[in-house]
């Protein structure tokens, strides 16, 4: 739902609900695509699902996300990235 931007030096691009929906429907295919074909590869026979994170991130709450997700990022190791220091560096980016 964020997008990610190619260059990270620029503003994410906004991805419409339609193309989110697309682009989740195309991932998981491969995905699942990949995990069937690890199965005929190996032999072995495993079990796996592949979830949206969406379905347990949607209702959540900003304080619950940086409750549960916060706790694992270091505001020091994202202001330590080269992409990071350009873009508090030119804020226009």
């Amino acid at each position: 739902m964020i997008g990610d931007p190619g260059g990270k030096d620029s503003e994410r691009n906004f991805l419409d609900e339609d193309t989110v929906r697309h682009n989740v429907k195309c991932i998981t295919k491969q995905v699942t695509r990949v995990l069937e074909n690890l199965t005929k590869i190996s032999g072995s026979q495993f079990r796996f699902e592949v979830i949206n994170n969406a379905d347990f991130y949607t209702n959540m709450n900003y304080l619950s996300f940086l409750r549960e997700v916060g706790k694992f990022m270091s505001v020091n190791q994202m202001i330590s990235k080269e992409t990071v220091k350009r873009r508090l560096n030119d804020p226009e980016k």
